[in-house]
């Protein structure tokens, strides 16, 4: 009979320990704080460990809709992106390789947004750790963003990024494990796609809600294109930004986080929802006051009335 290595008893009595959570995790309740402790223990125990093998994907959604615990959020995301695994495969440091490259163009380009970026999202605003400040989230920001750039040659930096990349790098407080979310972001949820040259993703998109329009909102679809605006100008930066440009943080955290589960379907259920609940008032406003309206007062005044939650949800699309 083989012997098992000491690892793989490991892996074995942790495989165990899932069997025999399986009943609890099974049920349509949303994830309490101890069960995400659990997994999250699971998963920092064996690489190729996938949540959603054991939680729903469902049951995963109602909790998101509930919310998180802020002090695991950042380690649930790691578990969510599947950081080890997209780790794993590649050399044990690339990412300070990434780091040390020269790249001056990017590097320029780079530190002018992340100044901006941390204006509108200071590092100290995280409740986990107080002691974080702007600046040391700046230079940490810089990293994973120029480590980005030199990984991925095709995209390099591109605005939009900035933002993405602070909102993980805010929770998760470790710059490497943030550099492997984006690429996984990027990558496994086929996100890069808004960012390349052509902007292929972002086409798909607003493609896809210009028909929207015309079917479920003809009213909506009349006004815009009486004022003169195109959905691409009218939405664009919900899909290059996340929302996280438009909204208050713990907002646009919330929005984020779903996001990583159900990638681009959870921004349309947003935008969509925004629609059910303020397509008439949308038909009302023109010019500046129109364009304003859509950049950022809509999300917030949904949100305001109608709670993030409602708005998470959306409908049936």
């Amino acid at each position: 009979m083989k012997t098992l290595s000491t690892s793989q008893k490991k892996k074995v009595d942790i495989e165990s320990q899932i069997d025999s959570e399986m009943p609890k995790y099974a049920n349509t309740s949303i994830v309490t704080e101890r069960e995400w402790r659990k997994l999250v223990g699971m998963y920092n125990a064996i690489l190729d460990f996938d949540p959603l093998q054991i939680v729903s994907k469902e049951r995963v959604r109602k909790s998101l809709l509930v919310g998180l615990p802020d002090s695991l959020r950042g380690e649930i995301w790691c578990m969510l992106c599947r950081v080890q695994r997209e780790k794993s495969m590649h050399s044990p440091e690339i990412y300070a390789k990434l780091i040390d490259l020269d790249n001056p163009e990017e590097e320029h380009r780079i530190q002018k947004d992340v100044t901006r970026t941390f204006t509108n999202y200071p590092m100290t605003e995280n409740k986990v750790d107080h002691s974080w400040d702007t600046e040391k989230g700046q230079s940490m920001l810089f990293n994973v963003l120029l480590a980005f750039a030199n990984y991925d040659t095709q995209i390099g930096y591109v605005q939009g990024l900035n933002y993405v990349a602070a909102m993980l790098l805010m929770h998760i407080q470790d710059e490497e494990k943030t550099f492997w979310c984006l690429t996984y972001l990027l990558n496994r949820k086929n996100w890069r796609r808004i960012y390349t040259e052509d902007m292929p993703k972002l086409m798909e998109l607003i493609d896809e809600v210009e028909q929207k329009l015309i079917v479920d909102y003809p009213d909506v679809d009349k006004h815009l294109r009486d004022s003169d605006f195109t959905v691409g100008a009218a939405f664009s930066p919900i899909f290059i930004t996340l929302y996280i440009y438009q909204i208050d943080h713990a907002y646009a955290m919330r929005i984020f986080e779903m996001f990583i589960l159900d990638g681009e379907q959870a921004l349309l259920r947003v935008l969509y929802r925004m629609l059910d609940l303020k397509g008439k008032k949308l038909c009302t406003l023109e010019e500046v006051e129109l364009m304003m309206y859509l950049r950022t007062d809509i999300i917030n005044e949904c949100i305001q009335e109608h709670g993030i939650a409602s708005i998470l949800d959306g409908m049936n699309m």
